[in-house]
């Protein structure tokens, strides 16, 4: 799925969210979180960004995730 440019670009944003105060406008690790995890609801089904390509990398993340067993 990571070879999918617009997957990229919108994982970068997250990712840059995350961790540039700059750009997520928050000073502390708990509000860049809160505005990148924003950003990924928005991304997700039902969000105003909805993108096939994110809700299904979420998807898959999901089911690798063994503390959801």
């Amino acid at each position: 799925m990571l070879r999918y440019p617009a997957l990229k670009v919108h994982l970068n944003t997250v990712y840059t969210l995350l961790t540039d105060s700059q750009v997520s406008g928050e000073m502390t690790d708990d509000g860049r979180r809160t505005v990148a995890l924003k950003k990924l609801r928005e991304l997700r089904k039902g969000g105003r960004e909805e993108n096939e390509l994110v809700e299904d990398f979420i998807t898959r993340i999901l089911h690798l995730d063994p503390s959801e067993e």
